[in-house]
């Protein structure tokens, strides 16, 4: 049987199975990895957009620090030069000032990789060094 034949004909099973599994991710949004590292952060880390933008529109804390290093999302979007990501969080209200535990900013590390393109694009947003 065709794949659409088949949810066409059991879209009741589908969709629990759907619903089912966004439960579980909605409940394990909160949970830590051994870096400290939330789904949200890990999917903004890794440039999975879709991802981020999912669990942004359920609930995801943009601005929650990773423990082991105090960096946001934003932050590490910035130092791994993901312009795309910035976007985004900024598009959500992610605070593009905050620091981490070492009193770094974002445009302080993308500045420091020589991220120009990021740089440009934080200065255009008013991102403190």
């Amino acid at each position: 049987m065709e794949k659409p034949h088949f949810i066409m004909q059991h879209g009741t099973i589908v969709r629990k199975l759907l619903n089912f599994l966004f439960h579980m991710v909605l409940i394990s949004m909160k949970k830590k990895n051994k870096n400290g590292e939330t789904a949200f952060y890990t999917a903004a880390r890794n440039n999975r957009k879709e991802i981020a933008e999912l669990l942004i529109s359920h609930g995801a804390d943009i601005n929650e620090k990773k423990n082991k290093n105090g960096e946001t999302a934003f932050y590490t979007a910035a130092r791994n030069n993901r312009k795309e990501i910035a976007e985004l969080l900024i598009s959500h209200g992610a605070d593009i000032n905050e620091k981490n535990k070492n009193g770094k900013t974002a445009l302080y590390i993308a500045d420091l990789l020589d991220h120009e393109e990021i740089v440009e694009f934080l200065i255009s947003h008013r991102a403190k060094k």
